[in-house]
């Protein structure tokens, strides 16, 4: 029926027949673009229909999923063909992962939603031919940024924002895992821990996602609390209902 969910295998499959064939970036972010298309018609006649919000908004995160996934693998794939797959000094691959912040973490999309990524890697120790780690790995978020957002034929898929990410847009586009975890031990601040709150691994490689949410909990849920802490986050607080006062009046 119209209100049925699609399950994740579901939604894979539908995807990957759209993608058959497409071996260009044009090509490949056109596919891309028109699956999207296709679910948000899908799930605003199911939210027409009664669907209840959450499953809405659970499926859009799952088409988001999986678009920036196969546009991760898409980008690497062409990167190590050129270049050199990446490689740790034993000569294991070295993965990529997008974490999920934000509505997008929480599985709370809706259909003006960007989405919100940070990209990690493993770490900087290898070479991906006669590249370094960082820069096969930024080359391929940066081509993942533009095949979701940038408008073509069939529109966009998804706004990607990074400015979460250490150092906000200011800030490299990815970062090794060590490297990310040592800025948010030194420099994060309450406005980090709160977007951390809802972090979870999106796309790429998920293991080492994982790992990451996982590094950042004591960072998000610190043992003990220290008195400048608590008042950064009263002072948080008051700003975000200000804002929202605002935004009402």
């Amino acid at each position: 029926s119209l209100g049925r969910a699609w399950t994740r295998e579901e939604l894979a499959l539908e995807l990957s027949r759209r993608l058959e064939g497409a071996e260009e970036p044009e090509q490949h972010a056109l596919a891309l673009t028109a699956f999207r298309n296709d679910q948000y018609v899908r799930l605003a006649a199911c939210e027409f229909c009664g669907a209840p919000l959450e499953q809405v908004g659970r499926e859009l995160s799952t088409v988001a999923d999986l678009c920036l996934d196969a546009a991760m693998t898409f980008a690497l794939a062409r990167l190590s063909e050129r270049h050199g797959s990446p490689l740790d000094p034993d000569g294991e691959p070295v993965g990529l992962a997008a974490i999920a912040m934000g509505k997008y973490g929480a599985r709370e999309l809706n259909f003006c939603s960007d989405i919100d990524v940070i990209f990690v890697y493993d770490s900087d120790e290898g070479a991906a031919g006669e590249l370094s780690l960082h820069q096969l790995f930024s080359r391929a978020c940066q081509q993942v940024s533009r095949a979701l957002s940038e408008p073509h034929a069939e529109g966009l898929c998804f706004r990607v924002d990074l400015g979460l990410r250490p150092e906000g847009n200011q800030g490299p586009v990815c970062n090794a895992l060590a490297g990310a975890e040592r800025y948010y031990e030194t420099w994060g601040g309450p406005w980090d821990r709160l977007a951390w709150l809802k972090a979870r691994a999106a796309a790429g490689d998920l293991d080492l996602g994982r790992e990451m949410v996982a590094l950042m909990g004591p960072f998000v849920f610190p043992r003990s609390i220290r008195p400048e802490i608590t008042e950064q986050l009263q002072q948080l607080n008051r700003r975000i209902q200000d804002t929202a006062a605002r935004a009402l009046s």
